[in-house]
């Protein structure tokens, strides 16, 4: 196991997920953004043995599934979801290799989740024989030859390591020039689905004569969220799941996706979107420095903790789980096997997530006890949950 422990830390993914880190990260679950800290998770993950049954990307123990291969491209509750979902498993398989459970602070475990959830951030490999057929299918080499009158840049010549995020505010900058040529070429733009932006990005990359996939660090999500409104994009998009916008909401999880592929669904949302700003007489913007970055972070932070959980739906699923049975009714006077829920307060709105997981040994006990089937929450039926909890729970005096 200590192989397996070595090869986590001496890997890239250590290196990228401390370049990641940014201290502007770890607050904010009350406004939906990132929280946690990721770099702390993942020592967490590799101290308190979750690495030895679990992989990242193939680094790792083989007992669970890999978690790098989008199993936690989720929001923070459908994550918590899952953990309790699998709790019986875990603690069955750490019994039997003589593993104790490990417990977790609510801190703790805000920087576990947030490393899960931070891992589909980076773009995979990719494919290079397949972005040179792409680079050839999408007539990108029409444009970006070394010709003697080239339309773009040639690859070698660009000015900045490809990074994803370079390519990303590149082609988002000259989007509006290449439109315009496209049409006076008659040519339609090329789109780009699932991983071909990935792997067009390492061809790119390997014509730069730079193979490696680029470090780059994380962009805060609140400077994202300022460019949102000061670039114009909330005059048309609503980042915030309301309804009566004139383009896509952007608060869904189409973009906890990698940096490439969050890149490739910008792309193939331009020509309506410029269509549309050429119409209504608006600035097409464009972004210097690290802006992309932080623009992007924030987008990606938009789906972590998803939709507003619905307290009358907890209800609901309070009573259908058998959560009932062991703690009762909110607020009763009443006996009960566990606490009433209503004087369980934590600081955070996640903080219910560790509770359930460091006390689910006991709960498991008693439920086996009195023939209670474990129950299972999909979908956002951990979010509704936990909004009737705190719906039941006392509000708390005023800090003086």
């Amino acid at each position: 196991m200590c192989k397996i422990r070595s090869a986590f830390w001496g890997g890239s993914l250590a290196t990228l997920l401390v370049a990641f880190w940014s201290p502007a990260l770890a607050s904010g679950v009350e406004k939906g953004l990132l929280s946690g800290n990721p770099v702390h998770g993942r020592q967490l993950f590799v101290s308190k043995g979750c690495i030895e049954c679990h992989s990242v990307r193939g680094v790792g123990g083989r007992i669970g599934p890999d978690l790098g291969l989008k199993v936690f491209n989720k929001s923070v509750y459908e994550i918590g979801g899952i953990l309790w979902n699998h709790s019986p498993f875990m603690s069955r398989k750490m019994a039997q290799m003589a593993i104790q459970r490990p417990q977790f602070t609510p801190e703790e475990m805000l920087d576990l989740i947030s490393f899960l959830y931070f891992l589909n951030y980076f773009d995979p490999p990719g494919n290079v024989r397949v972005g040179r057929q792409l680079w050839v299918e999408k007539r990108c080499a029409d444009c970006h030859s070394s010709g003697e009158r080239p339309l773009g840049p040639p690859l070698e010549k660009m000015q900045s390591p490809p990074t994803s995020v370079f390519l990303a505010q590149s082609m988002w900058n000259h989007s509006a020039r290449m439109l315009e040529m496209f049409r006076r070429l008659n040519v339609e733009p090329p789109t780009f689905q699932g991983t071909e932006m990935v792997d067009l990005a390492a061809y790119i990359r390997q014509a730069h004569r730079n193979p490696r996939r680029q470090l780059f660090s994380l962009g805060d999500p609140r400077q994202g969220e300022g460019l949102f409104d000061s670039k114009g994009c909330a005059s048309c998009h609503s980042s915030s799941g309301g309804r009566g916008s004139q383009a896509p909401d952007l608060s869904g999880p189409q973009f906890q996706a990698s940096v490439s592929q969050i890149t490739g669904q910008m792309w193939n949302h331009l020509p309506r979107m410029y269509d549309r700003m050429i119409r209504q007489g608006l600035r097409f913007p464009t972004f210097s420095g690290e802006e992309m970055n932080h623009l992007i972070s924030y987008l990606y932070s938009l789906a972590y903790v998803g939709k507003p959980g619905d307290a009358q739906k907890g209800a609901i699923a309070f009573r259908e789980k058998r959560c009932v049975t062991c703690h009762g009714q909110p607020g009763k006077n009443q006996q009960r096997l566990g606490p009433d829920l209503a004087t369980v307060q934590t600081d955070s709105p996640l903080g219910a997530i560790p509770l359930m997981w460091n006390h689910a040994m006991e709960m498991e006990g008693k439920m086996q006890q009195n023939q209670i089937a474990w129950p299972r929450f999909e979908g956002s039926e951990m979010a509704d949950l936990q909004a009737y909890l705190r719906s039941v729970q006392p509000a708390r005096a005023a800090t003086p």
